[in-house]
């Protein structure tokens, strides 16, 4: 004891016993730190109330003095540094074999000391979770590596809400915490390491609600690859990046549902996503929409008489000459993962549900951001989409699914960037609906497009100010409205059926059909007639009614019919 407190040299403050005959133990270890260690003296002097329980704790980490340091700098945190010290060592007797000599040092575990000490800013979580994977199963110290390699593992618990504790400080999980903790201990039961799973996998995994058994065995599929016999053949080449891909694309999987806000962590890559087997419906959907009105021509019937039965919606069913049974779709054409320029990311679910909010795009990693449904995409409400506003960066929406959409009546999308796409497999019908972009519009089906009551509207800054329609079968529109900052507009289907329609004052307008125009010029008046531009009733070109041929001459110079492919 004196020769500690004499310090190096006798540098020490050990005059401090004889001061005071009733010496207290807070002076007994201020003498005592001030003696060992005399560049932290002003460390001890504003704690010298408890320097004998600092004291006590540093006397555990002597030999270390990178511990010894992060002791002193966090004086605020000594009963929980003790505390874990204490838990994680003790004290053994060691002999010097030399001297026969006796001494009692504190011992503990290194490994799990340093996981301590590396958290020292997050000590509630990695208390907390620890606590919490001790009550699944998770023996304490393993729960602390594994918060140590992943802290979003106590948040995968937490779900964001804060941790409640009862009158003994011991957690309260709530019905929905205690699920997921449970998951956790199903996960570290298993035989692949936790440190191997991503956390969004297991946010996957655990909504489908597999036997702990089941669990396994997924996890050592997707992780390991499934146990098979030697193969055959050669292994696929490491360019191949459909395995680790499907992994990534899990979340392609499930229903999605969004209220003003989007987890970045469902947003995978363009490349991840179309080499993913998951993606691969969805994608022909997508490059199918993306010829649509390239070769439709090539389902156009040639002429009257392979029409079998022409209906008043525009609709028709060919002649067993003209399509073959591999011809009665259009073609999905093979797509190329190393040159898409069409997206940047990908959001991808079976069914994707969007509501009412404010989405910040610009919080995301990608600005061309694709949001594609494999069965159903419904939207509702007011959705405002804000994007990166920087000069020169290119903001895109493509809403895509490969079922059907549907749009609840009322529902506004106004978003913020250049250019907003909405294309599906099925019949798109758009009714009451509002729509905004900066620049560009374009709805597309591989079916028909049905619009009714319908604004869509650009805000005159962007380079084209357009509106495109294309659908393979029919166009039926009835009240569309665009307001006078849209100049392009094209719309092409086998037959458009247009009514109450007025197309704004110096807009170039693109109309075209299977057949085309009727006397090299003009869409059919006053009825509907298969693959043409049917004028059916009150169609205008800025505010001028163009329903008979005179009309069209005088009012309709910027119009023009076209026929597919042409």
């Amino acid at each position: 004891m004196l020769n500690e407190l004499k310090g190096p040299n006798g540098s020490g403050s050990f005059e401090i016993l004889f001061s005071d005959t009733l010496l207290t133990m807070e002076e007994t270890g201020l003498a005592k730190l001030s003696a060992e260690y005399p560049e932290y003296i002003d460390v001890f002097k504003e704690n010298s109330d408890i320097a004998a329980e600092i004291a006590s704790t540093a006397s555990k980490f002597k030999g270390d003095p990178e511990k010894l340091d992060l002791v002193f700098s966090n004086i605020d945190k000594l009963d929980q540094i003790n505390d874990f010290a204490n838990e994680l060592g003790g004290y053994e007797s060691i002999t010097n074999e030399e001297t026969g000599e006796t001494v009692e040092r504190f011992i503990y575990d290194i490994k799990l000391m340093d996981i301590f000490f590396n958290n020292l800013q997050d000590l509630d979580g990695l208390i907390s979770f620890k606590s919490i994977g001790e009550r699944v199963g998770i023996p304490g110290g393993d729960a602390m590596e594994i918060f140590d390699l992943e802290p979003e593992w106590l948040n995968f618990v937490t779900s964001d809400s804060e941790i409640v504790r009862d009158d003994s400080g011991r957690i309260v999980l709530s019905p929905d915490q205690l699920k997921a903790a449970k998951f956790l201990g199903d996960l570290y039961a298993s035989d692949v390491p936790i440190s191997d799973i991503p956390v969004l996998l297991a946010k996957e995994l655990m909504v489908l609600n597999l036997s702990r058994e089941e669990l396994s065995t997924v996890l050592a599929d997707l992780i390991d690859g499934p146990l098979l016999e030697e193969p055959g053949s050669e292994p696929p080449s490491d360019d191949d990046p459909s395995a680790a891909n499907d992994l990534k694309t899990l979340s392609f999987l499930l229903d999605h549902q969004f209220t003003g806000t989007i987890d970045p962590n469902l947003i995978v890559s363009a490349d991840v996503a179309m080499a993913s087997s998951f993606f691969n419906e969805t994608m022909d959907v997508f490059e199918s929409l993306s010829l649509l009105g390239e070769s439709m021509d090539e389902y156009t019937p040639e002429n009257e008489s392979d029409i079998t039965d022409s209906n008043v919606d525009g609709s028709f069913n060919p002649s067993d000459t003209q399509l073959t049974d591999t011809e009665t779709e259009p073609v999905s054409p093979s797509h190329d993962t190393s040159d898409h320029d069409d997206f940047d990311g990908v959001l991808g679910g079976r069914n994707l549900s969007f509501g009412t909010g404010t989405y910040d795009l610009s919080q995301l990693s990608h600005n061309r951001l694709l949001i594609a449904s494999s069965e159903h995409l419904n939207l509702a409400g007011s959705l405002s989409f804000t994007v990166d506003q920087t000069e020169g960066v290119i903001n895109e929406l493509k809403l895509l699914s490969a079922g059907g959409i549907t749009f609840e009546k009322g529902t506004e999308i106004n978003y913020g960037g250049d250019s907003l796409g909405i294309g599906s497999f099925n019949s798109l019908n758009v009714i009451g609906v509002d729509l905004y972009a900066q620049d560009q519009i374009s709805l597309r089906s591989l079916d028909r497009l049905v619009l009714n009551n319908v604004s869509m509207n650009t805000n005159g800054q962007g380079n084209y100010n357009e509106v495109e329609l294309l659908a393979h079968q029919e166009i039926s529109v009835d009240n569309l409205r665009f307001n006078e900052h849209v100049r392009r507009i094209a719309m092409e289907a086998m037959t458009l059926n247009l009514r109450n329609l007025n197309f704004p004052a110096q807009s170039k307008v693109m109309l075209n059909s299977a057949y085309g125009p009727i006397n090299g010029k003009y869409p059919n008046f006053n009825s509907s007639i298969w693959g043409r531009v049917n004028f059916i009733t009150n169609i205008r070109y800025a505010n001028d009614l163009i329903m008979t041929t005179d009309a069209f001459d005088a009012h309709g110079g910027n119009i023009t019919i076209g026929k597919i492919g042409h």
